[in-house]
């Protein structure tokens, strides 16, 4: 069976096991519910990107690239890139498998706090941890993407560095019919992973050389990015980084932007640019809200939120497109710490018990925010 036919072999299992989770009895029972679901979000969206990305219009390209003695065309150095890229992701998903199953079976024994009910408060930093994982794995797949694609000689090779100086001002990059097999790298990842919003090339300085879709590129307000956290963070470290959700500045849509390193085809010692993608969170909102987070024991509301305490995705279908910070709850400042735990929060002046959780990805950090109301707590 070839790798095309067992991906999508394993999808129609994964949807089936879906459909048969959301229809079962035991579906009832939140906190295996919640883990099945979230975890078959993460496996789904991983397999669905690869069996897509097979059919990139230039995976049967005849173009040949050298490494030394080694000469190899871009067909085979991409299914290997594919290859690889499937491995880790398998690998990933089964470690968030496993992780997730010892993290239940430990339990929270050392989670507590006045006047809350013991097992409410251990399915709460349960729950909160299998999102997290979630999340993570998120952020993780979109950045292997990235990570993969960023080999590539159409990528790492900059043709046309010098017609920046002449379109820059005018197109904010260069022209939509120049460096076009850079541009159909980053439309083959729009078209198939749908997650991101934009793909960018940056400029060792922070110029932009080109975005994709390239309407995103002429109305962009900036045509430096050298101000972006994700900028320095990437030119600093030298490694892959997730900056903080902030709004685009050419589409005013809020995103977070996954940056890349991109070396040289001579050697991985000089960088010749950064290859970024904007994530947006569409698909964030549409996994919380599909779970079932309200029931007798009060289950209101869960958030994710970013570095700067600014929220990226809602459980809660009315409020998913307010832009809302939680920088200044104690909930989310004990995250940033590093810490998971409970504790009292007022949102929106109603006092609330809040269950969080930090993500750790890409050298910056995410937090989930479990929000329950106080009142039910006590009542219950």
């Amino acid at each position: 069976m070839n790798n095309k036919t067992k991906i999508a072999s394993d999808t129609r299992d994964l949807n089936s096991l879906l459909s048969i989770l959301c229809s079962s009895t035991t579906s009832q029972n939140k906190v295996k519910y919640i883990f099945m679901v979230s975890f078959l979000f993460s496996s789904l969206f991983s397999l669905s990107y690869i069996q897509n990305f097979d059919n990139v219009p230039y995976a049967n390209a005849t173009t040949s690239i050298s490494s030394g003695a080694n000469t190899s065309s871009l067909g085979e150095s991409l299914q290997q890139s594919q290859q690889d890229l499937q491995k880790a992701i398998e690998n990933q998903v089964q470690q968030s498998f496993t992780n997730t199953l010892n993290t239940m079976n430990q339990g929270q024994a050392n989670t507590t706090i006045t006047n809350v009910e013991p097992l409410s408060n251990q399915n709460n930093s349960i729950i909160t941890k299998i999102l997290a994982k979630s999340l993570d794995n998120f952020i993780q797949n979109a950045g292997a993407v990235l990570n993969m694609t960023s080999q590539l000689p159409q990528v790492r090779e900059i043709p046309l560095g010098h017609m920046l100086n002449q379109t820059l001002t005018t197109l904010h990059g260069i022209p939509q019919d120049a460096d076009i097999e850079k541009r159909m790298v980053a439309q083959s990842i729009l078209s198939s992973y749908k997650d991101f919003q934009i793909i960018i090339f940056i400029m060792p300085n922070g110029n932009i050389y080109l975005e994709e879709p390239y309407a995103r590129q002429t109305n962009s307000t900036v045509t430096n990015l050298g101000f972006r956290d994700y900028f320095s963070g990437v030119t600093d470290l030298n490694n892959i980084y997730i900056g903080d959700p902030s709004l685009s500045v050419s589409s005013g849509q809020l995103q977070s932007v996954i940056a890349v390193p991109v070396f040289s085809l001579e050697g991985n010692s000089t960088m010749v640019g950064i290859w970024a993608g904007g994530l947006d969170f569409k698909t964030l909102n549409k996994e919380l809200q599909s779970l079932n987070f309200t029931s007798s024991d009060g289950f209101t509301r869960v958030v994710y939120v970013g570095h700067n305490g600014q929220k990226i995705a809602d459980s809660d279908v009315d409020k998913s497109t307010i832009q809302e910070s939680f920088a200044n709850l104690t909930s989310f400042k004990n995250a940033m710490k590093g810490q998971s735990g409970l504790t009292f929060d007022t949102i929106e002046n109603e006092k609330m018990v809040v269950t969080y959780e930090p993500v750790n990805v890409f050298h910056n950090t995410f937090v989930v925010l479990l929000i329950h109301s106080f009142n039910d707590t006590k009542s219950n």
